[in-house]
């Protein structure tokens, strides 16, 4: 299958002009608290959002259906913000202690949505290396897969977006979050011990607490469904 891509392929026109040496200092520069603020404000913003639903869902079951639809797309765009900070955390734009960015990445956006950012970096650094092409991963990923056939009429677009909204990719989004759960090449170490007792206890909490029912209609129809389409929207 081949994608088709309706872009102008034009080459830049002058390179001899970057940006000023200051500037791409300043740009680059890491700020671990800042980072950290960020990902803190997008857990708040989770957090709260799935209170309010619940208890909205709790004492009017009616005022609570448009009230989940929002909350659906809310916290669905808290996580796309996550997986963008999962990749700053990727390419070490976290911390400048590489441990410490991977533990505090892997702690704070990947292991809640059930993935490794490490394994997720086996598969990312060849895209940037090869994008679209052969070589690249996510590119014969999306080759395999129709829904990635591009151009697309405003109907075929409309119905893809539906589609992933309605939790009905299930299979596809599994076929590309499925790479990041295991790792390929690289060797086992202690965050992959923390991360099984990160599992173990994130279980135990659900389980002791009666909060299965919240965690899949709050946090996983979320990453099946809007997340989904943020993903795609952005990608395309």
């Amino acid at each position: 299958m081949t994608l088709v891509f309706n872009v102008s392929d034009a080459p830049v026109a002058d390179w001899s002009n970057p940006l000023p040496s200051e500037t791409i200092r300043r740009l680059s520069t890491l700020n671990p608290r800042r980072s950290l603020a960020h990902i803190l404000l997008d857990w708040v913003q989770i957090f709260a959002a799935a209170v309010v639903c619940w208890h909205v869902m709790q004492w009017n079951l009616y005022a609570g259906i448009p009230v989940y639809l929002l909350t659906i797309i809310f916290i669905g765009g808290r996580q796309h913000a996550l997986s963008i900070l999962l990749h700053e955390g990727c390419h070490y734009r976290f911390i400048k202690n590489r441990l410490a960015n991977d533990f505090f990445t892997e702690l704070l956006t990947a292991w809640p949505m059930n993935i490794s950012m490490r394994n997720y970096r086996e598969h990312h650094f060849p895209h940037h290396r090869s994008p679209n092409t052969d070589d690249d991963p996510d590119w014969r990923l999306r080759s395999q897969d129709e829904s990635w056939e591009f151009p697309k009429t405003k109907r075929g677009l409309a119905t893809m977006f539906l589609l992933d909204f309605f939790g009905l990719r299930i299979v596809d989004q599994y076929r590309s979050f499925g790479r990041y759960v295991s790792p390929e090449k690289r060797k086992r170490d202690g965050i992959d011990l923390v991360r099984q007792v990160f599992n173990v206890s994130l279980i135990v909490t659900l389980t002791y607490f009666g909060l299965w029912f919240p965690y899949l209609l709050l946090w996983m129809v979320p990453m099946l469904s809007w997340l989904k389409v943020a993903l795609r929207m952005r990608t395309i």
